[in-house]
């Protein structure tokens, strides 16, 4: 349900590429590159000795080391986990809801998400197909001022913004915790069909909404432009589904740091962690995630940046943990096929990060001089 949260400003992203099928192409391959690596931790999460790894952290320290494996994977999986807190009241509303203990406790709260999600994607797309293009409008961006590199700087975020659109790996390993396993039937063949038949939902209601007309895809975009002819009850119904959704989402995508938090307890401790414990570890989460928000204005201005950082959770370290933890032999393809995913996820995320501003300098200097 998170994705099809991101999914609202991609078609706003197609149109930087500048060819809309090209567009499409990338969305398509990060698609399905992130439903390849979420296949991989599914078949990682038991190992042949039978211990289930159900946190991406522990899965990453068994891989990589423990200090490396802490090193690579605490920060991203931190931001991916509070990036949905806003306002005083909407936080008190999440902390509440966080209360509840585990994800099994969390499936209704989960389907009502999803729901919503599915929800207003889906108003968006129909009214903005109904109501058509207003006339004198135009999505397309302008190009007169722009010079070649900052085109180019556009075209690399709308790829950037593309991948980061993908997330929800760091609760897989969670999430198939959940499902029962012995050694007649282990969690993978189940876990496999609800992976297959979420991301058909997603796909159906992720590549119509990408792909319609600019309009079709910002909820920002639709209000100013289509807002003073759509009811306000329809406006309002659409504002608060993703309300309940953003609502939801917080829990689900918070519960790895619940969990990381409570388990530094324990280890520090040496004692189980009571239940005043949990709910205080949980109010500072959410507390700590308000502050941010509404303390650091700037900080939507750092999405590339942050998303950048923790985009190798999706598209390059489960590759690199499949080669740690099956260890097979060089050469083959699918050690080829995971290897170069890896490294290519590692270089990406460097080149959002950057977001190529010493070979902007470096060529503008050239320019200058020549």
């Amino acid at each position: 349900m998170q994705q099809l949260e991101e999914i609202k400003v991609l078609s706003f992203d197609f149109n930087f590429i500048g060819c809309r099928a090209w567009a499409i192409i990338c969305l398509s391959l990060a698609f399905v590159w992130q439903l390849y690596t979420i296949f991989i931790l599914v078949g990682l999460h038991e190992s042949v000795s039978g211990i289930r790894y159900s946190r991406y952290l522990q899965l990453a320290k068994v891989s990589f080391g423990p200090k490396l494996g802490k090193f690579l994977a605490k920060f991203p999986l931190m931001y991916t986990s509070g990036g949905t807190e806003r306002f005083l009241v909407f936080t008190c509303m999440a902390i509440l809801i966080a209360q509840l203990p585990n994800l099994n406790s969390m499936a209704k709260v989960s389907l009502i998400g999803a729901t919503t999600a599915i929800g207003y994607c889906t108003l968006i797309l129909v009214l903005s197909i109904t109501k058509g293009r207003p006339t004198g409008i135009s999505y397309d961006q302008s190009d007169a001022m722009k010079s070649n590199m900052k085109k180019f700087s556009d075209m690399l975020n709308a790829r950037a913004i593309i991948a980061l659109a993908f997330r929800g790996h760091n609760v897989i390993l969670e999430i198939q915790g959940t499902l029962p396993s012995d050694q007649n039937q282990t969690s993978y063949k189940p876990m496999c069909r609800a992976v297959t038949i979420s991301y058909i939902v997603i796909a159906m209601s992720q590549f119509p909404l990408a792909i319609v007309p600019f309009n079709g895809g910002l909820l920002s975009a639709y209000s100013q432009i289509h807002g003073p002819k759509t009811s306000k009850l329809m406006m309002g119904l659409i504002y608060l589904l993703v309300l309940v959704n953003r609502l939801c989402t917080f829990q689900v995508y918070a519960m790895p740091a619940f969990d990381n938090m409570e388990m530094s307890y324990i280890t520090k401790k040496k004692k189980p962690c009571s239940k005043w414990v949990r709910t205080l570890l949980r109010i500072l989460f959410g507390g700590l995630t308000f502050l941010a928000a509404v303390a650091l204005p700037f900080f939507g201005s750092l999405t590339l940046l942050m998303g950048g950082i923790a985009l190798p959770l999706t598209f390059a370290y489960p590759c690199f943990m499949w080669i740690a933890m099956k260890k097979p032999r060089p050469n083959r393809v699918v050690w080829s096929i995971n290897l170069v995913l890896g490294c290519f996820g590692i270089v990406f995320s460097v080149l959002i990060v950057l977001k190529i501003r010493l070979l902007q300098a470096l060529l503008i200097d050239t320019f200058v001089r020549n």
